[in-house]
């Protein structure tokens, strides 16, 4: 059998790390592209950071962010889901609501 996925609207956002953040830097300690100069907090646009990641809470727990990735949120049963999409993969999934 085949499916094919029901039309849903979501919200999203194309997330770029803010200008003051800086560049970015390897952090051998951890293995992963981080921003300079971060340690931790939540950012005015609810991104997480910290000395080792950036990302958004979701329902599966924490999820790394890149630069260009898309925050996505869906409102469903009264709650509010929220994941990371990479880029290209936004674009295949995805068209702007009419």
């Amino acid at each position: 059998m085949k499916f094919r996925k029901k039309p849903v609207v979501i919200e999203a956002i194309q997330w770029h790390p803010p200008a003051e953040w800086g560049c970015f830097q390897y952090n051998t300690s951890c293995g992963r592209k981080v921003w300079n100069g971060r340690k931790s907090g939540v950012g005015s646009d609810g991104v997480e950071y910290n000395i080792c990641d950036v990302g958004i809470r979701t329902a599966s727990g924490f999820a790394h962010l890149e630069d260009g990735d898309w925050i996505c949120k869906q409102h469903v049963n009264g709650k509010e889901d929220a994941w990371p999409c990479k880029a290209d993969i936004f674009a295949a999934t995805y068209k702007a609501a009419e």
